[in-house]
């Protein structure tokens, strides 16, 4: 379990720290800083721990698929008739984090779980573009009534001269 270290700060005399984080190795996080103490505040911070980037990227990956899952659960579920560009932004945002582990988190994540997170994220975009596909299809069919109750009205009105 890890523990939440606070550093408290005691005297500031302005001097300020460079350091040429360019050349260091690692993943940068930038924390919420929601202590309420007064407490010192952190921008950014690099990870360089192999095992400890990995914890972290676990973690975070877990919390964002959960919330990706209650999301589209909700967008599935739900009876009333639903805009369909509910499901395109869903798929949209499906895509951009699907990029996101691709292209910035596969370096430090294991093969294994990365590829299982993607199989995951897959998953979940096959069962949007069914609702999708489903949803279209109930549109398609209200057009033919729609298009035989404008014949009718038409041929009630009759020609005019």
């Amino acid at each position: 379990m890890m523990e939440k270290q606070i550093y408290k700060k005691c005297k500031y005399n302005g001097k300020k720290t460079n350091l040429n984080d360019k050349k260091i190795d690692g993943f940068e996080i930038k924390p919420k800083n929601s202590s309420k103490e007064d407490a010192l505040k952190v921008n950014s911070m690099t990870v360089v721990n192999q095992m400890y980037i990995e914890k972290l990227l676990r973690k975070k990956t877990k919390r964002k698929l959960d919330y990706f899952l209650k999301y589209i659960i909700s967008l599935i579920e739900s009876d009333e008739e639903e805009n369909p560009s509910n499901l395109h932004l869903a798929l949209d945002d499906l895509e951009h984090y699907k990029s996101i582990i691709e292209y910035k988190y596969r370096k430090y994540l294991d093969e294994k779980y990365a590829n299982l997170l993607l199989q995951k994220i897959s998953m979940l975009e096959h069962e949007i573009k069914i609702k999708l596909v489903s949803s279209i299809q109930k549109e398609t069919q209200k057009i033919p009534f729609m298009v035989e109750d404008m014949l009718d009205l038409e041929k009630e009105k009759g020609k005019s001269r």
